[in-house]
C-alpha cells in the first residue's frame, strides 16, 4: 500500500497445504511473517491497493478475505462463488479496487477501499534511533505522527516498556491526549537519558482510535562511559612551563582565590592534585614519567582550563 510496504505468500513447505503471509517495510530488503499460516481457505493472491489500509487474499474456492491490520485478522467480504481460483490479480481506479480471479471460470469482484476512519502512520516506521548518547548526558530525537485517513486520529495514551533498557531511561516529553486532522501530522518528543553502559532498547506503545488501537515502536539507543581525562570549551589560556624537575604554572584566574591544577595521563588516570592561593603554582614533577598529560585548572570561581603538556625528565 506504499512505495516500501508490501506482502508475499510463501508455502512453509513443499507439498503442505497452507501459506504464510511474509511483510517488508523496506521495499523488499527485508521480510517478517504477520499473522498465522492460513489453509482453510487456502489464498492464492494478495493484493493491497496503493494508498490503502486495506490487504485483500483471494483463496482457491473464490473466497474474497479482507484485512485492515497487516493480515493479524481476516473479514470475509466474498464466500466463495462455486468455482475454484487458480491465479489472481487485483486493479485500483479511484476509490475501488477490482480483484478477478481466473481457474475453471473467470469471476471478478469490485470493492471499495475508502479510507473512512484515522490512519495511523509513523517516521520512522519501526525503529527509533538515539544513536551513541554518554552516560552523563542525554538527547532527544522527534517521532513524526501522520494521519492518513479521513477523520480526526487520536493518540489516547502511551506507555514504555523497558526490554534491555532501565526504568525511565526512554521518556515520552510531549503531553497527552494529542489530535491530528486528516492528511495532517505532529510530532512527539521522546529523550534518553542512559544509565547504564551498553545498548538500550524499549518498545513505545502508542494507544489510539485507529485500527489497531495499538501502535508499537522499538526504541534503541548505545550508551557509553565518558573517558575520564579532562576536557573543555575553554582555550588553553593558561601558561604551564618546565624549569627542569619542577612544572610553573600561571592561569589567569577571574580573581586571587584558591585555584587547583590536576594532571591526568592520557590513560584517564589522575596523577597529581596541587592547590595554590594567586600564582604561580610549582610542582616537583620527578615522580612523573616523560609524555604527554593532560591539565585541568579549577579556578575558585568555577572556571576551567584545560589542555595538554609534554613533561620530558
Amino acid at each position: 500500500s506504499s512505495s516500501t510496504l508490501g506482502y508475499c505468500l510463501l508455502q512453509p513447505s513443499s507439498g503442505q497445504q497452507a501459506m504464510s503471509i511474509y511483510r517488508t517495510t523496506d521495499g523488499g530488503i527485508t521480510w517478517t511473517p504477520v499473522g498465522t499460516p492460513m489453509s482453510n481457505p487456502l489464498p492464492v493472491a494478495l493484493y493491497a491497493p496503493l494508498r490503502s489500509r486495506f490487504l485483500f487474499a483471494i483463496c482457491s474456492g473464490s473466497q474474497v478475505l479482507r484485512s485492515a491490520d497487516s493480515a493479524t485478522t481476516w473479514q470475509p467480504i466474498l464466500t466463495g462463488n462455486g468455482g475454484s481460483a487458480t491465479a489472481a490479480f487485483g486493479t485500483t481506479a479511484g476509490q475501488y479496487a477490482t480483484l478477478t480471479m481466473a481457474g475453471q471460470t473467470i469471476a471478478s469482484l469490485r470493492v471499495s477501499i475508502a479510507q473512512e476512519g484515522p490512519i495511523l502512520r509513523t517516521t520512522p516506521s519501526d525503529t527509533l534511533d538515539f544513536g551513541t548518547v554518554r552516560l552523563d548526558s542525554s538527547v532527544t530525537r522527534l517521532l513524526t505522527i501522520s494521519n492518513a485517513g479521513q477523520s480526526v486520529l487520536s493518540i489516547i495514551g502511551a506507555s514504555i516498556d523497558a526490554l534491555t533498557a532501565g526504568t525511565d531511561e526512554f521518556q515520552l516529553e510531549t503531553a497527552l491526549p494529542l489530535s491530528i486532522g486528516a492528511s495532517s501530522s505532529q510530532t512527539l518528543t521522546l529523550r534518553f537519558r542512559p544509565r547504564t553502559a551498553g545498548e538500550r532498547r524499549a518498545i513505545l506503545r502508542l494507544q489510539t482510535n485507529a485500527t489497531p488501537s495499538e501502535h508499537p515502536l522499538i526504541l534503541r539507543g548505545i550508551a557509553t562511559t565518558p573517558s575520564s581525562v579532562p576536557s573543555g570549551e575553554q582555550p588553553a589560556a593558561c601558561a604551564l612551563i618546565q624549569l627542569g624537575q619542577e612544572l610553573a604554572v600561571e592561569c589567569p584566574c577571574a580573581d586571587a582565590g584558591v585555584f587547583t591544577l590536576e594532571l591526568w595521563s592520557l590513560a584517564g588516570t589522575q596523577q597529581l592534585s596541587c592547590s595554590a592561593v594567586g600564582g604561580p603554582l610549582r610542582i616537583h614533577t620527578t615522580s612523573l614519567p616523560s609524555g604527554v598529560y593532560a591539565y585541568r585548572l579549577r579556578c575558585q570561581d568555577g572556571t576551567y582550563f584545560c589542555g595538554t603538556i609534554l613533561l620530558v625528565q
